[in-house]
């Protein structure tokens, strides 16, 4: 598991090659919003396809997400159960495609 401290940061590494299982991202980051970090992430290219983001936020209308390319919206609060069990599919959806 990587971590980094802006969408800018996050973007400079998936730049250089790195290609995460999935991508938890917050709407509001320092530097950069959860819109601006998905608007940058759909141009870059990856061999076997992106890996999916899924997005945090506390907004209620979830539809503004829609157009972005999310996988997912996850509610804050955030349920743990929940966000383990969504890496833990994630995880083992990119396994059983390296097979």
């Amino acid at each position: 598991m990587d971590a980094y401290a802006s969408g800018i940061d996050a973007l400079a590494a998936l730049t250089a090659g790195v290609v995460p299982s999935l991508i938890l991202l917050d709407w509001r980051m320092p530097e950069m919003s959860g819109k601006q970090f998905l608007e940058e992430f759909k141009k870059l290219s990856f061999v076997s396809g992106p890996p999916p983001v899924y997005l945090f936020s506390a907004e209620s209308d979830h539809r503004v997400f829609g157009d972005l390319g999310c996988a997912g919206v996850i509610k804050k609060p955030v349920n743990m159960q929940t966000l383990l069990d969504l890496v833990e599919k994630n995880v083992k959806a990119v396994k059983d495609r390296k097979l």
